[in-house]
């Protein structure tokens, strides 16, 4: 149980419903009018990630002291630096939760939902990692769905959006 400290006696589950941050077991990868995929994410990119509160998340591993799945690395880190920047993480994953440990998560919803979080998400706006990682769902979507946005630019002005220092010739295309 997911929960079990937090049990109180005589309050039973009637429902078999379970904390939804939480899965079982990985999904069964599937694109269609639904759909469902696993990849890995860090804590700060399933943050970002909840925004879209009409797809369920559902982390079904690496939250565990140590982070076992590692840990983020984004492409600003320079290459000599990223191990130092792992033996930092390494030290505050002995007792803690750093925001760049990966997590197994399962992603699942409808096509029109995740049209609109891939139009949102691929933006200059968007967190790095999320936009990352949506371009790459994107692109398994659209492997099995012709009607899914596969551009090679985000859906703004040539300048951007108010706002914006990327516009959409980098808005996709950045390490930051």
């Amino acid at each position: 149980m997911q929960v079990k400290p937090f049990r109180i006696e005589g309050l039973d589950n009637q429902t078999d419903r379970h904390l939804s941050l939480f899965s079982k077991k990985k999904v069964e990868e599937y694109f269609g009018d639904v759909y469902a995929t696993s990849y890995k994410l860090s804590f700060a990119g399933l943050a970002q990630a909840h925004r879209h509160r009409t797809i369920d998340y559902g982390i079904f591993g690496g939250n565990e002291l140590g982070s076992p799945e590692g840990f983020f690395i984004p492409k600003i880190v320079p290459g000599w630096e990223i191990g130092e920047w792992l033996n930092d993480l390494r030290k505050i994953a002995k007792d803690d939760f750093p925001q760049a440990q990966l997590l197994n998560i399962n992603e699942r919803g409808i096509k029109e939902d995740s049209k609109s979080k891939m139009m949102l998400r691929l933006c200059g706006h968007a967190q790095y990692e999320i936009m990352e990682n949506t371009k790459e769902t994107t692109k398994k979507y659209a492997e099995h769905d012709s009607e899914i946005y596969v551009g090679k630019k985000p859906l703004c002005t040539p300048t951007g959006c108010k706002g914006c220092n990327w516009g959409n010739k980098y808005g996709i295309n950045r390490i930051v």
